[in-house]
């Protein structure tokens, strides 16, 4: 088990990569992404061919290629895109394995699945429309 929340930078940089995606005219390339979020180009490559894959970015080779939204941009949130990129948010009881945990109760109590259920709104609850500029 991985703690309450868990944002991997591969979640981040598909969410801000989409942002600004959403918010260009243009076709965004790997190069230009990269630079606005200074991070790896690789990695950000690999995080936008899987957001492609699955539907939510267009890609086109070539000069004038890159990336755009593959669909209206009020039907893609948050949280769709940070389940691609690292799966769905499950609810647990403790952050530490059941396994290692010496008491009958959490001592967490409900702390754990109240943040994680926090969170999971506040993804959903944002589109990449509600995102712009």
């Amino acid at each position: 088990m991985s703690g309450i929340i868990n944002l991997t930078r591969a979640a981040s940089i598909g969410i801000h990569a989409c942002v600004l995606i959403s918010n260009s005219k243009d076709r965004l390339n790997v190069t230009q992404i990269s630079d606005a979020l200074k991070a790896s180009s690789h990695h950000v490559a690999k995080v936008l061919q899987k957001l492609a894959a699955e539907g939510i970015l267009h890609s086109a080779k070539g000069p004038s290629g890159g990336f755009s939204l593959a669909m209206d941009p009020a039907r893609i949130n948050l949280l769709s895109i940070y389940e691609i990129i690292q799966g769905s948010i499950e609810e647990s009881h403790c952050p530490e394995y059941s396994e290692i945990c010496p008491f009958p109760d959490c001592i967490w109590g409900d702390f754990g699945n109240q943040t994680r259920e926090n969170f999971k709104e506040y993804l959903a609850a944002r589109s990449l429309a509600n995102m712009n500029d």
